[in-house]
C-alpha cells in the first residue's frame, strides 16, 4: 500500500515539475526582450487586461473591427503595446522574435521579414486551444496578447497574418474590437 501511495505521489510531483518547466511568455518577457534587441526601454507603453466586464463594455459602446478575428469563446485578453522609437521615427528592423523563449509552447506561426516580424503560440493541451500568445513587431511597434477561453483553430493564422500584413497596432486594435463583440461559448 505505502508503494503505491509513494508511487502516486511521485507521480504527481514529476507532472507538476513537468508543468513547471514551460517559458512563462508575458507583457514582461516581451519588454524585456526589446530592451534587450535594441538597448533601451519602449518609448511609449500601453498594457491592459480585458475581462469580461470589459469585453461587455466595449460591445456596449459598439466597437468592431473592419476585420473581425475568430474569437468566439474568449474569456480573457491581456493586451500590450510598445513604441520602439518617437513617432516618425522607424527602427533598422523588427525584433527577432525567434529570440523569445518558448520552452514548453508550439509555435503556431513564426514569420520575420524587414518589415514585421510574428510569433504565435499556444499551450499544448489535447487538441483544443485554451491559451495563445501573440507578439509582433513592426518597425514602430510591438504588440504582445495572451487570449484564453476555448479558442478556434483558426484563430493563430489570422493573428499572424494579421500582425504580417497590417502591423501589431491594426491587430491590437482588432483584437480589443473582436473581443468587445465575441460570444463565450455556453
Amino acid at each position: 500500500m505505502k508503494r503505491g501511495v509513494l508511487g502516486a505521489a511521485c507521480l504527481a510531483t514529476l507532472a507538476a515539475s513537468a508543468l513547471g518547466c514551460a517559458a512563462t511568455i508575458d507583457a514582461e518577457t516581451v519588454r524585456s526582450e526589446l530592451v534587450r534587441q535594441t538597448g533601451h526601454a519602449p518609448v511609449r507603453e500601453l498594457e491592459g487586461n480585458l475581462g469580461l466586464t470589459a469585453r461587455l463594455a466595449l460591445k456596449a459602446l459598439g466597437t468592431r473591427s473592419d476585420e473581425l478575428l475568430p474569437v468566439e469563446g474568449l474569456t480573457g485578453l491581456e493586451v500590450a503595446l510598445y513604441d520602439l522609437a518617437p513617432a516618425g521615427e522607424l527602427v533598422k528592423a523588427p525584433l527577432d522574435l525567434a529570440a523569445i523563449d518558448r520552452r514548453g509552447w508550439e509555435t503556431v506561426v513564426r514569420f520575420r521579414d524587414d518589415e514585421s516580424s510574428a510569433l504565435v503560440v499556444v499551450r499544448p493541451g489535447g487538441g483544443e486551444i485554451r491559451e495563445l500568445v501573440l507578439v509582433g513587431s513592426g518597425r514602430r511597434q510591438v504588440v504582445f496578447a495572451r487570449l484564453t477561453g476555448e479558442l478556434d483553430p483558426d484563430l493563430p493564422e489570422a493573428l499572424g497574418t494579421s500582425v504580417i500584413r497590417r502591423g501589431p497596432e491594426v491587430t491590437k486594435d482588432d483584437l480589443i474590437g473582436a473581443a468587445g463583440g465575441s460570444q463565450e461559448k455556453p
